[in-house]
């Protein structure tokens, strides 16, 4: 019995371990999004891009979340 517990214990840390692992790629994803959308604002700004392409290419962007 205590040598199932033990692996039991171990099971659980390396599942722990892999799900803070993921924590900061999913950061670092939001992050990307977020500069994507202040580069997209300011090509609008500067009257690169139509009103038309800033709105799809946010919604786009937006739904990558």
């Amino acid at each position: 019995a205590g040598m199932g517990l033990g692996a039991g214990v171990a099971l659980g840390q390396n599942m722990a371990q892999g799900l803070t692992l993921d924590m900061p790629a999913a950061a670092a994803a939001t992050e990307d999004i977020a500069g994507k959308l202040a580069q997209l604002k300011k090509l609008f700004e500067a009257d690169l891009i139509s009103e038309a392409e800033y709105s799809a290419k946010k919604q786009e962007l937006l739904a990558r979340f």
